[in-house]
């Protein structure tokens, strides 16, 4: 009677770990990333530029969602976060990609975390840790990171360029800005450099420049007086 009690309890608790083994195996999230979970890079340049890319293992639909678990970048590090839905001017504590349906899947289209660093000043080393999921399984996330250095003495925040005020900041229309000079010339471009817009401004005061037909992403706006130059980072997001 003994043995027989022993051997049900033993049993319960054997079909107890092996539902739980399935649970657990139903509830993992199956994700690949490029080049891999963890980038690690130095802050370079007047932009650098780091990415992850996510896809899921086999070809469906897909809404991603994810949340910032830890930023320990410097304070005075200029940076921003793009994702396949948009771009944040700073890095956001949460996030929601848009939906990648069955047909965009089959073409390829992935989901993606950029990381784009303008100006710094400070050395160090910093980490960005996210956490990504599939916005139906939570539980089966992954966390990526970001870990960025700067070295000592490396600062690439150039002291002749002053800040330029820019409203609506991140905009999805038209941005407004103020020429302080006369004979002003202003020039947009996109993270590689490719000058996208350029105007001449022969006055002073408000000005306001078009973006609607500009796709999301982060920009540049630049404006040259005699040599002085004031710039800042314009976020488009539709």
């Amino acid at each position: 009677m003994i043995t027989f009690v022993i051997m049900v309890k033993t049993t319960k608790i054997v079909l107890m770990v092996f539902l739980c083994s399935i649970a657990m195996a139903s509830s993992a999230q199956d994700l690949v990333y490029t080049p891999s979970k963890h980038v690690s890079g130095q802050i370079l340049g007047d932009i650098s530029e780091y990415n992850i890319s996510v896809n899921t293992s086999t070809t469906k639909a897909v809404t991603y969602k994810w949340k910032t678990i830890e930023n320990t970048f410097k304070s005075d590090w200029d940076c921003s976060l793009c994702d396949y839905g948009g771009c944040y001017p700073s890095v956001p504590d949460s996030g929601k990609m848009i939906r990648i349906n069955m047909t965009d899947a089959q073409a390829g289209t992935t989901g993606f975390f950029k990381i784009n660093f303008l100006s710094s000043i400070t050395s160090g080393v910093g980490v960005l840790r996210i956490y990504v999921y599939d916005s139906a399984n939570y539980s089966g996330g992954d966390t990526i990171s970001f870990t960025m250095e700067l070295e000592q003495g490396a600062s690439v925040k150039n002291e002749k360029v002053l800040p330029l005020k820019i409203l609506p900041n991140p905009a999805n229309n038209a941005v407004n800005f103020t020429t302080l000079a006369v004979n002003t010339s202003m020039t947009l471009c996109d993270l590689q450099g490719r000058i996208l817009k350029e105007k001449f401004m022969p006055t002073t005061g408000n000005q306001q420049l078009t973006v609607a037909d500009l796709p999301s992403g982060v920009y540049f706006l630049k404006l040259n007086s005699s040599g002085v130059i004031r710039q800042s980072k314009l976020i488009v997001r539709h």
